[in-house]
Parts: structure tokens; C-alpha cells; sequence
């Protein structure tokens, strides 16, 4: 959640998949730099980060429901210390390829283009050849694609509005698209939301969480954390008792973070910092973390989701045989999960052109 809200407007973030990269920045760090990556991923030490990490990888993959890559892209020459590399080929699959970075084209041509094959053309521009100089040393880049396809799927997409805010002049034109099932969804007073859970078909889900008024996501944001929202969805209502009508809009979201201003946001701040030699463990001479790019593509339509690495009283009826309904006509969040991971986390403020 602290990542989502670093990030202003429409956001969307895949918090396994910088995971996955601070994954292989951590086996190389050592002593006060690694303990701040660990307590930011919100690990007890190391080792068990790495441990829950590589596992959560593996089995999305195995189970199909998101494929997952990393590589180290290395300046030709430049020698990466032996258990390093061990380490992160074991704990990651992330093999070193030879790059020449004095050539910054070139360079960048070879890391989007394995970004493109792994991402399947969803992001085809990770860095410009500007984010690259002859003191970049590696690379650490991690891939993750994810396809869902809805189990319920929604009905024939239609035109509405989506208001921006409290005010009625402030709305957008937008397609909707609506479904009927029974759903598990809940209810929090003090967050003043309704939360609701969209399967796929793969065993992930779609976690909606919408206000209960237009102009709510800010105070929602304030107070909702990780782990009030996992206690929102332990006791969501399974009981299938009540039909939910669920509407929301078809809606494409590209975006890039300069994740090296949020991660020092939220505590990451030494691997930044030359003068520590933070990354002691990855190489024999003294490196640091330049630069830190992270983009997102989420297609969201009828059919179901694909995506690469949200005052007028909305009442929550509860009239039989009325189903319960769950309207995003208005800014909402928004989370892709599979069971206790959040592949992506993100926030619809209005609809991108």
C-alpha cells in the first residue's frame, strides 16, 4: 500500500514485481542496507524474505498464472563476485548477459527488447538509452506478465458516466461493463467501503475496493493498510446467500514510476548511496543503485484482465430479492491477488484516454 500511495493520479503498481528486483539487489547487500530492504518488504531477516519470495514465484509460474523473468545485464568485462551470481541463478533464475553500456543504444535496445519477449510486448520501452551512462555497471531487471481471464464473465460493455468527484459537472464519458453473481464481498463502517472480490479463472483475483461516496478515495487511502485489507478480505462474506451486481469500467493503464524516489520514500535509501558501497556483496569494487525504473500496463475489459509489471452517498442496498450492488462509476482501488501475494496494486482516478 505505501507504494500505491507514493504514487499520485492514476497509479498502478506491482508490488511482487519489485519485489523480485529488491530480491536480487538484497543478495547483494550486507549488514544495515540489507535490513532496510528486508523490514520494507516486511520480512523477519533475509533469508526468509528470499524464501518466501522465490517460492511465491515459482508456484505462479507452475500454476500458470503469471509468468515471471529476471536477468543481469553486465558491462562486458566487469567481474560479478562467484556466490552472487550462484545465488541469484539458484534463488531467481537471473542468468548474466554481457552488455557494452559505453554504447547506450545498444545497451538499451538489448534490455527493452528481453523486456518486450518477457513482458509479450505489453511494455516495449523499460529504459531510454538517456537512463544509461559508461558508469552503469549492471542491470538488475525483473519481468512479470499476468493474463486473467474473468470465471464470471461481464455482459455486453455500455456507455456511462464516471464522476471525477463530489461535484455532478466533474464527469467523464466512459464504457461500463456489468456482472451479476454472488460474489464475496464486505462492508467496513470505518472505511466507509464496499470491498468485492472478482474471480479468474487461474485462482487469482480482482479485489475492488470502492467508497461509499464520490469524493471518499483520499480519506480510503489514509486509513486502509496491507494488512487491514487481508483482514477485509479473511471476512468477506462466502456464503453465497446474496447475489452482487458489480459495474465498472473498461479501462487501459500504462504507467512509470521513478522507483528510486519512491523506494526512498518508504525507508530504501542506502543502496542509493555510493559512499556506503551498499552492493559490497555483488562485486568487488564499490556500486550503488543509479537509477530505479518500474512501468505497468493493465488492459481491465468484459473478457477479463491482462497486465505486465483508484459527495453524493452510494447506499449498499440490501432490499430482497434486490442483488447488492457495487457501483465504480467513481475513483477506486484496485487489487490483482493470488492468495496471500498482490501482484498489482493500483488506483483509478479517471479514465486515461
Amino acid at each position: 500500500m505505501n507504494l500505491l500511495k507514493s504514487c499520485p493520479g492514476n497509479a498502478c503498481v506491482s508490488p511482487l514485481n519489485i519485489a523480485h528486483a529488491l530480491g536480487l539487489v538484497m543478495l547483494g547487500t550486507t549488514a544495515e542496507t540489507r535490513e532496510e530492504v528486508v523490514k520494507t518488504l516486511g520480512h523477519v531477516n533475509h533469508d526468509k524474505a528470499h524464501e518466501i519470495l522465490s517460492l511465491a514465484l515459482k508456484e505462479l509460474q507452475q500454476k500458470d498464472v503469471a509468468s515471471v523473468a529476471a536477468k543481469l545485464f553486465v558491462q562486458s568485462g566487469f567481474e560479478l563476485k562467484a556466490p552472487f551470481v550462484k545465488a541469484a541463478l539458484e534463488k531467481y533464475n537471473a542468468p548474466p548477459v554481457s552488455v557494452d553500456y559505453s554504447d547506450a543504444t545498444a545497451a538499451c535496445k538489448t534490455i527493452n527488447t528481453w523486456v518486450e519477449k518477457e513482458t509479450k510486448q505489453m511494455i516495449k520501452k523499460l529504459f531510454n538509452p538517456a537512463d544509461l551512462d559508461p558508469n552503469t555497471m549492471v542491470a538488475l531487471c525483473s519481468a512479470l506478465h499476468f493474463k486473467g481471464k474473468w470465471q464470471f464473465p461481464f455482459d455486453k460493455p455500455f456507455e456511462e458516466v464516471f464522476k471525477l468527484s463530489d461535484k455532478d459537472k466533474h464527469t467523464q464519458k466512459a464504457t461500463f461493463m456489468r456482472v451479476k453473481d454472488k460474489f464475496a464481498f464486505s462492508y467496513d463502517d470505518e472505511l466507509r467501503c464496499q470491498v468485492v472480490e472478482l474471480p479468474y479463472t487461474n485462482g487469482s483475483q480482482m479485489v475492488l475496493a470502492v467508497p461509499g461516496t464520490y469524493g471518499g478515495l483520499e480519506e480510503l487511502e489514509k486509513k486502509l493498510t496491507a494488512e487491514w485489507l487481508s483482514t477485509l478480505i479473511n471476512k468477506f462474506d462466502r456464503s453465497g446467500d446474496d447475489e452482487v451486481q458489480v459495474t465498472m469500467p473498461k479501462f487501459t493503464l500504462e504507467t512509470s514510476t521513478d522507483l528510486k524516489e519512491v523506494l526512498q520514500k518508504v525507508g530504501v535509501k542506502r543502496i542509493f548511496d555510493g559512499a556506503t558501497n551498499p552492493l559490497s556483496e555483488m562485486s568487488h569494487i564499490g556500486l550503488h543503485i543509479g537509477a530505479a525504473v518500474h512501468k505497468v500496463k493493465i488492459i481491465v475489459d468484459e473478457v477479463g484482465t491482462e497486465a505486465a509489471a483508484a459527495t453524493g452517498m452510494i447506499a449498499m442496498m440490501r432490499m430482497a430479492p434486490m442483488p447488492i450492488m457495487i457501483n465504480a462509476d467513481h475513483p477506486f482501488l484496485f487489487f490483482i491477488r493470488y492468495k496471500n501475494q498482490t501482484l498489482f496494486s493500483g488506483r483509478l482516478v479517471s479514465i486515461p484516454n
